[in-house]
């Protein structure tokens, strides 16, 4: 899955993948609040944490048959891991909700903004990022 996060203003902007509808247990995520990135796990844990770094504005959660993985792109094609965990430390992954939320936190009406692109579901029979990627 993918999210194109744009820094600027006071917003708090999250990527989630949870277990069923509406279970704050079972959620793995990528955060971005304040110029920090977090990765995290289960009851809001934290897995990894960093500045934001603006070049690489594209975030996914992917996972293989035994890891889970937090990357961070600057194009959408080609991906860096900047956290993993096993997923037997986790949940099982292979049916899970997707859930883009944004907040702001300012006084100020207005001030910050998200913008969600590209989501992919990891559907194999299609190719990936078809309009970004060469």
């Amino acid at each position: 899955m993918e999210i194109h996060v744009d820094a600027g203003g006071n917003i708090n902007n999250k990527l989630g993948l949870q277990r069923a509808p509406g279970d704050l247990v079972n959620t793995l995520s990528w955060w971005y609040e304040r110029d920090v990135l977090y990765a995290k796990g289960p009851n809001d844990s934290l897995i990894a944490s960093m500045p934001y770094d603006s070049t690489r504005p594209w975030l996914r959660i992917s996972a293989s048959t035994t890891t889970v993985y937090w990357e961070t792109s600057a194009d959408g094609c080609t991906w860096i891991s900047q956290a993993s965990a096993p997923i037997s430390a986790l949940f099982p992954v292979n049916s899970v909700y997707v859930v883009l939320d944004a907040q702001t936190y300012s006084p100020t009406p207005g001030t910050g903004f998200a913008r969600y692109s590209h989501l992919n579901t990891g559907r194999t029979d299609l190719p990936l990022c078809p309009t970004i990627c060469p």
